[in-house]
């Protein structure tokens, strides 16, 4: 039977190789992170403060500071949790980023030609006949 701080780092070792180092991975060879829903990144983030929070308040309560590394399972989850919890959150906002830069940018390209120099006026101009006076929008 494994005693309780080798059983520990292999715990720790499943749930970060297999899920944690190979999403991280794939997220940045495919500079996407289409696939998977932020919310359950950022629940994650919140288990893993709250646990960590729980054992500092606890050994505060208790005047035992050592409480914090007694349940090192636990300890080690939560802090390579969040810790890739914040890896995948900028990877998912970069991408984001990215992408409605890219977006926006082959929107652009794809107007023809005499669109693209033309500039949108969003102010009303007192100068527009009665008919357009309702029309926010002036192509110059």
């Amino acid at each position: 039977m494994l005693t309780s701080a080798p059983h520990a780092f292999l715990r720790i070792l499943w749930a970060l190789i297999p899920r944690s180092c190979q999403r991280a991975y794939l997220n940045f060879r495919r500079k996407s992170t289409s696939g998977w829903s932020i919310g359950n990144v950022l629940l994650d983030f919140m288990g893993g403060a709250f646990s960590l929070l729980q054992m500092f308040l606890q050994s505060y309560n208790n005047n035992e500071w050592n409480l914090i590394f007694g349940d090192f399972t636990k300890f080690g989850l939560g802090l390579f949790s969040i810790l890739f919890d914040v890896v995948f959150i900028v990877q998912h906002y970069q991408h984001i980023a990215s992408i409605s830069q890219a977006t926006s940018t082959s929107l652009v390209k794809a107007l023809p030609p005499s669109l693209r120099t033309n500039r949108v006026s969003l102010s009303p101009s007192h100068s527009r006949s009665k008919k357009d006076r309702f029309c926010c929008v002036e192509w110059r």
